[in-house]
Order: structure tokens, then C-alpha cells, then sequence
């Protein structure tokens, strides 16, 4: 059976006309194939890949060559977000709602962003842990011989593929189906619960749970799901997001100039 996207969803904008496609998967579906991607092939992949002893041994003692392995397992986890898509017939951007944003959405995003991040990860941070931008962690690692630079640059697949595979399959693949099934306020509540529980191992360390850590999470994913929602594309929460996990590192650096 096949309706036309404006009728099963989408925002109806004109980079997306009314063609007939056939329905999305489902509920079940769409979470089934994220767990796929994510549960095992973004885990696995790696080890399939770089499987031989000695090379693993290389790989886990190069930085550089642990970025490739990190870049391969995110590639594969993609695939399988597409092959899904492509299964359904349907344009894969389209689909995923990979379009092209307003600039004033993408601003906005940036400004949501930027403020949460200042909010948590600074005055929240500060008044749970009385460290507001792991200054003393970088300084460490400078006076080890890392620079200011690859300090940050580094962790470039977590502010790319992550954020980019992630909210793909999330806010472009799993919201679609949400979307259509049950409504755009399940899609919001379930890929931010989904995002902030695939997440656990940063606020849960053995028996130890950090309630602060989920919260952030959560929040977070609901304002990626909310900027998803007000612009009509998963572009803008990409790029939201890269922003977010840039501030992991980055805030360190500038905050190690102006902190004696």
C-alpha cells in the first residue's frame, strides 16, 4: 500500500513533494533496526574488521588508527540504517529527512544548544562536581605533551560520525516510523528515551548510577527531538548535536586562559 508523504507525516515542504511511497516500518520495526545498527554492528564491526590479533594490538596502541576503526564501525552502522531504507523503496533522503535547512533553524539550533550546554556542563557541572570545564584534565594532558589542538581534534569522530549516524537513525529513521504510526509526540518521547538509555555507560559505571548524567542526556535529547520537530529536517539536530559534543573538549581550552 503506498500514500503520499505529505499524508503519513512529513512537513509538507516543497523540497518534498506528495509522491506515493509505500508506508515506513513500523513501530517495532523502526526500533528493531536502530537496536540491529546499533546494538551490534557499531560494537562488532570493528572487532569483524580489524579481527586479527596483530593488527587489533596496532590499532589499540595508534590513536590515528583508532579513529579508522571508530570511522569503519559508524559506516557499517549507517549501511544498515540505509539498507533499511532501501528496503521500504523509498529515496533515502527523503526517508531520513536529510534536507537542506533554513538558516535561521540552524541558527536557532546552535543558540538552544549552546545555551543547555553552558547551563550543564558549567553552572550544573560546577555545583555538582566544583568543575565547570575540566580544566585540570586538560592542563594534565598538556603538561604530558599533548597539544591544545589535538587535545580537541582528537575525538573528531565523536563531533562527526556520532552525531551524524545518531541522529539519523533516530530523529531521521526512527522518528519516521514513529511519526506515522502513533504521532509526532510518541516519536519526540521515544527516540529522546532511546537516545538518553543507549547511552547509559557514561552514568552507568558498575553499580554506581549518576542520576545527573541521565538527566542531561534526556534533556538533551529532547531538545535535539524539539529542534527535529520545529525545522522539518534532521539536519538541524545533526548539526545541534556536533555542537553539543564539542563542548566536551573544546570549553576546556579556552577556559584554561582566562582560569589561573
Amino acid at each position: 500500500m503506498t500514500e503520499s508523504v505529505e499524508s503519513i507525516g512529513t512537513i509538507g515542504r516543497p523540497r518534498d513533494p506528495a509522491v506515493p511511497r509505500p508506508r515506513p516500518w513500523g513501530v517495532v520495526m523502526s526500533i528493531a533496526w536502530v537496536a540491529l545498527a546499533f546494538e551490534f554492528f557499531l560494537d562488532r564491526a570493528g572487532d569483524y574488521v580489524f579481527a586479527l590479533p596483530a593488527v587489533k594490538a596496532f590499532v589499540d596502541h595508534s590513536r590515528a588508527w583508532h579513529s579508522v576503526e571508530l570511522l569503519v564501525a559508524w559506516a557499517v552502522t549507517l549501511l544498515v540504517i540505509i539498507v533499511a531504507v532501501l528496503l521500504k523503496r523509498w529515496p533515502v533522503a527523503v526517508y531520513l529527512n536529510w534536507f537542506k535547512p533554513r538558516g535561521r533553524d540552524v541558527a536557532f539550533g546552535i543558540a538552544v544548544i549552546v545555551i543547555w550546554c553552558l547551563l550543564s556542563r558549567t553552572v550544573l557541572r560546577y555545583f555538582a562536581t566544583g568543575d565547570a570545564f575540566g580544566v585540570a584534565d586538560y592542563r594534565a594532558a598538556v603538561a604530558a605533551g599533548t597539544s591544545a589542538w589535538w587535545y580537541v581534534l582528537q575525538w573528531w569522530p565523536t563531533y562527526i560520525c556520532s552525531p551524524f549516524v545518531e541522529e539519523t537513525a533516530l530523529r531521521g529513521f526512527m522518528w519516521r516510523g514513529m511519526e506515522y504510526r502513533a504521532g509526532r509526540v510518541a516519536a519526540l518521547v521515544v527516540t529522546s528515551f532511546y537516545f538518553a538509555a543507549m547511552h547509559y555507560s557514561y552514568y552507568i559505571k558498575g553499580t554506581e548510577i549518576d542520576p545527573f548524567g541521565f538527566v542531561d542526556y534526556l534533556i538533551t535529547a529532547f531538545l535535539l527531538g524539539w529542534l527535529r520537530w520545529r525545522s522539518g529536517t534532521s539536519t538541524v539536530s545533526i548539526i545541534a548535536h556536533c555542537i553539543d559534543n564539542l563542548w566536551i573538549n573544546l570549553p576546556a581550552v579556552i577556559a584554561s586562559a582566562f582560569i589561573a
